[in-house]
Formats: C-alpha cells, structure tokens, sequence
C-alpha cells in the first residue's frame, strides 16, 4: 500500500494539480455537469489520499507492527471503495476533457 499512497501522491502533484490548474479559468458556470464531476474527482480524491497517507503513515510510524496495521482496519474498506469509485470518476474526467465525442 505504501508503494500505490506514493505513486498516487506523484501522479497528483505531478499531472493532476497542473492539469486543474489550467482548467480553473475554464471551469466557467459552476452548474455544469462536467464542472460538478471535476470538483468532485478532486475533492473526493483528497480525501481518499489522505486516508492513504494516514493508514501508511500509522503503521509506518509504529514500525510496521502488524497489530497497528489491524487496528486501522475500520478505515481499509472506506479508503479502497474511495479509490475505486475515484477511478472511475478519473476515467470519465478524462473522457470529459481529452476524447472527442
């Protein structure tokens, strides 16, 4: 997991953050469809990283004991069903913006 928190985090600050960044002026009328499923990939893919960073650096910081790492196990579900549906969610942002329909 602590390999997949990092490439998560790289490929954020690496593509995703200028790629929002360029569209923010873009963005225009905040009602629209696409506008809504934008803002939504990144807030909700926030939240999922930082659930990531936290169950790495939980166990990280404990050693990587594994009692520590069952102790988190209420926040293992919710994080990857988070991820998964930002995958989704990241699929159709890139169907939105970069595939001519």
């Amino acid at each position: 997991m602590g390999i997949a928190v990092t490439l998560h985090t790289i490929l954020i600050f690496a593509i995703m953050v200028p790629s929002l960044a360029s569209l923010v002026g873009s963005l225009g009328n905040l009602l629209t469809t696409s506008t809504l499923v934008i803002l939504s990939h990144a807030v909700l893919g926030s939240l999922v990283e930082v659930l990531g960073l936290y169950l790495v650096l939980a166990w990280a910081l404990n050693h990587w004991n594994v009692k520590v790492c069952h102790g988190n196990k209420r926040f293992m579900k919710p994080t990857i069903i988070l991820w998964l549906i930002e995958i989704a969610l990241g699929t159709y942002v890139y169907i939105l913006l970069y595939v001519p329909l």
